[in-house]
């Protein structure tokens, strides 16, 4: 899960969003951002619950806002 979600989803640093300082924050123009539990829970339905709190987890170790690789 933590391998697949990596594949898909940047953190913002990796992402390159523009940080706005008139809007206090970073651009996400669509991309995000996403939860990494909430998107794990979409993508792996049938997957056990503490599989995917223990893979959250360890994303979210490397931030909690993300951005899909394919929207940037």
């Amino acid at each position: 899960m933590v391998t697949w979600f990596h594949s898909n989803y940047a953190s913002l640093g990796d992402a390159g969003l523009s940080f706005a300082n008139d809007a206090g924050g970073h651009v996400w123009l669509g991309s995000g951002p996403h939860d990494a539990e909430d998107v794990l829970r979409d993508q792996f339905e049938d997957a056990f619950e503490s599989d995917i709190d223990e893979a959250a987890q360890i994303i979210e170790r490397d931030g909690t806002e993300w951005a899909r690789r394919d929207q940037l």
